[in-house]
């Protein structure tokens, strides 16, 4: 099962990758904070394979 990721600026990094080392959809806004924390968790974690910044991106899972 793919782990999803939809981050925002509001949470810690070490947060957001803690939420996909769990499995867990963490939601935050689409920023370009949250765009640089999509890219850490990417880099930290490659086994993730779908990764959202975006909430559109939950419609129709």
């Amino acid at each position: 099962m793919a782990r999803m990721l939809v981050v925002s600026s509001e949470s810690k990094d070490f947060q957001i990758v803690q939420a996909a080392v769990i499995g867990e959809s963490h939601f935050v806004s689409h920023t370009t904070s949250g765009l640089q924390a999509v890219k850490l968790a990417q880099e930290t974690l490659p086994d993730i394979v779908f990764i959202s910044n975006r909430a559109e991106d939950l419609d129709g899972l």
